[in-house]
């Protein structure tokens, strides 16, 4: 995902956390709009159409569902995002979301200046919360605002297990190599230490900086590769790449200055959040 864009998130909220938890849309009620303008709930996919001319349907698009409200500093979402708690949000600068952003209730709609903005959509359900405001600023973009989504309910995400690694790495040039990921326990990349290839495992703190970066996952592979960290940081155009099916959960909060996840293939990606909430951050 290019510029700390989201894609194909699973989420939530652990004990005791706040969570703002992205989960991909895989499952749960589907939402149309009838030739009269409202949205209707069918069975199966967890995506919403909208209709056009001649009462056929157009898909909204599945993407991200966050349970608080998303926080985009000059990042980028790939897709929808589903907003489930009546919580502000600005989306300022460069902060795009190419799709929709889908919320509950009847949100204030506040735009400055000259972002990029696809108009809204009302769906069907309550016209409560009425006391928070969608607010796009400068050159944001944004699909379109879907309001009146009725909250759905998400699963909690257990913490993940301890790393049993007992080796803390640090790269700094390329070519040096971090030996048997089996006994790493945290990894750092700095100056020129490229882009490493993980296998799945359980660590404890990964960390890139300066360009830096992970790849993740197995190409050619239909089974996910399971990723366990207890933290993750992504610093200074740092990136991860995902080359398959990837399942990263993430024991707290994670912000990404950079790159995370595949521009091609953003479903690849299922990031589960423990406890906290992802900023995007300009990358």
């Amino acid at each position: 995902m290019a510029s700390g864009r989201e894609g194909g998130f699973e989420s939530v909220v652990g004990d005791g956390g706040r969570g703002n938890g992205i989960a991909t849309v895989t499952g749960g009620d589907q939402l149309k709009k009838s030739v009269g303008g409202q949205l209707k709930k069918g069975v199966g996919g967890g995506q919403l159409e909208k209709s056009v001319s001649g009462g056929q349907f157009e898909a909204i698009g599945a993407g991200a569902v966050v349970r608080h409200g998303p926080v985009v500093n000059s990042g980028r979402v790939e897709g929808s995002v589903r907003q489930l708690g009546g919580e502000s949000v600005t989306l300022n600068g460069g902060a795009v979301i190419t799709g929709d952003l889908l919320a509950p209730g009847s949100p204030q709609l506040t735009l400055n200046g000259n972002p990029i903005f696809g108009g809204t959509v009302q769906g069907n359900g309550s016209a409560q919360p009425s006391n928070y405001s969608i607010t796009l600023n400068g050159g944001a973009r944004l699909g379109r605002l879907v309001s009146r989504i009725d909250p759905i309910a998400l699963p909690a995400v257990a913490a993940p297990p301890a790393s049993t690694g007992t080796r803390d790495v640090t790269l700094n040039a390329a070519g040096q190599e971090p030996g048997g990921f089996d006994t790493i326990r945290d990894l750092t990349l700095n100056g020129n230490a490229g882009i490493i290839a993980v296998p799945p495992g359980t660590y404890r703190s990964f960390t890139a900086n300066g360009g830096c970066g992970f790849t993740l996952g197995a190409a050619g592979a239909a089974q996910p590769s399971i990723y366990n960290m207890a933290a993750l940081t992504l610093n200074g155009q740092s990136s991860i790449q995902v080359v398959g099916p990837v399942v990263l959960t993430i024991g707290g909060s994670m912000t990404v200055n950079g790159s995370m996840g595949s521009a091609a293939n953003p479903l690849w990606l299922t990031l589960r959040v423990a406890a906290g909430g992802v900023t995007l951050n300009g990358g």
